[in-house]
């Protein structure tokens, strides 16, 4: 059995992405690559908070964004570095994680 991966992909950014409560563009990702013009990206956000045992006694959060999208609607040579405006606010690229079957994974910090 094959799956489409494509039509799963749409399916999760219709139903969880940044823009799906309808505000229009202003609520999608905005990814600006260090040399090229900007392009507004559909995506899911997510902005778990993180904690990290073994640091003295008191346990320590952090927060851990994170943005998934299609790999096509990147700009071909997407980046560490790079950044991207999601619902007023600016992070920077740290990683990019690909998955094999056209989704990515970005791994944010805040800038």
């Amino acid at each position: 059995m094959s799956v489409d991966f494509g039509a799963l992909h749409d399916a999760c950014v219709d139903a969880f992405g940044v823009g799906s409560d309808g505000t229009g563009d202003d609520a999608r990702a905005l990814y600006r690559p260090q040399r090229q013009a900007p392009v507004y990206v559909d995506g899911i956000f997510d902005n778990p908070w993180l904690r990290i045992d073994g640091v003295g006694e008191v346990p320590l959060t952090s927060r851990e964004p994170r943005f998934s999208c299609r790999r096509a609607d990147l700009p071909p040579d997407a980046a560490q570095g790079d950044s991207i405006d999601i619902k007023g606010a600016c992070y920077r690229v740290r990683e990019l994680r690909p998955d094999g079957q056209g989704w990515v994974v970005l791994d944010l910090e805040a800038a």
